[in-house]
């Protein structure tokens, strides 16, 4: 059998715009929204874990496939944002929420 391969964020696009053509930045995102919202129902829905990742890693992959449509590294602009939030300082709310004092 084929092993599993490993993605990137090039692979993925490349299968996106494959797959279904070229999209606009508009279409992507109206599309990880979609994606997002079936997330949302799956974790209020208390869905099992396997079908909660599916639903997360069908977010991962439109969003990596944004990102290499605007010719940015997500995972560097994730390292880059991180950094950022670690030297901020934070206001929680006790929920596991927060937001950045300005």
């Amino acid at each position: 059998g084929e092993g599993m391969r490993v993605e990137t964020q090039r692979t993925i696009s490349a299968w996106a715009t494959g797959t279904f053509g070229k999209a606009s930045r508009q279409v992507i995102v109206d599309r990880a929204q979609e994606e997002m919202r079936e997330l949302t129902e799956a974790v209020r829905e208390g869905q099992p874990v396997a079908d909660i990742a599916e639903e997360a890693a069908d977010v991962a992959i439109v969003l990596l496939h944004l990102a290499q449509d605007l010719g940015i590294d997500l995972n560097s602009a994730i390292d880059a944002k991180m950094a950022k939030n670690r030297k901020r300082k934070w206001v929680v709310d006790g929920n596991g929420r927060g937001r950045h004092v300005k």
